[in-house]
């Protein structure tokens, strides 16, 4: 509203006032045909303004799709910075995991193998390999469930709006 007092025009385009060209017939000498012949000239002006726009209609067309290309590529770039960091941080998890996988069997093999060595009795040796299983296949299916829910956490709204603050801090903030 305030802009429109400002400008008093604001939402109307520009109305071209034009003429088609016309021969001249070369019989006007007088005063009153001077001043219509340059009347005539702004009219032929106008038109000729009209038709350089319009010659520059593909030009602005392609700039469209140049502008609009870059703006999904920003789009892209920025969906794939997201992505990128769900990935990292569902990888460092799930190497996290592994690892304690890889200590369980560790340690469970390292146990069965002083029993062997110490030729400890079957029963203790036994005892040792079920509880070791056990304690693998729990801390298996904990770390699956887990991951899961990880997943889960960080694909929601919540999860997504958390990594686009991380990953576009220096822009929103």
């Amino acid at each position: 509203w305030n802009l429109s007092k400002v400008i008093p025009r604001k939402d109307l385009p520009r109305i071209y006032t034009m003429c088609l060209p016309v021969e001249e017939s070369g019989g006007n000498a007088n005063a009153n045909g001077r001043e219509l012949s340059m009347g005539l000239e702004d009219l032929y002006q106008s038109r000729r303004d009209v038709v350089e726009e319009v010659m520059k209609a593909p030009l602005r067309r392609l700039d469209n799709a140049i502008s609009h290309l870059t703006d999904c590529v920003h789009l892209l770039r920025m969906h794939a910075k997201i992505l990128e960091d769900i990935q990292s941080r569902y990888h460092k998890l799930l190497w996290m995991h592994r690892i304690q996988t890889f200590v369980g069997v560790s340690a469970t093999t390292g146990l069965l193998s002083l029993c062997v060595f110490a030729s400890a009795p079957m029963p203790v040796t036994g005892g040792i390999l079920g509880v070791g299983a056990l304690s693998i296949g729990a801390l298996q299916y904990s770390n699956s469930r887990q991951l899961s829910n990880y997943g889960m956490e960080l694909t929601n709204p919540d999860g997504l709006a958390g990594s686009f603050k991380r990953t576009h801090s220096r822009e929103i903030g």
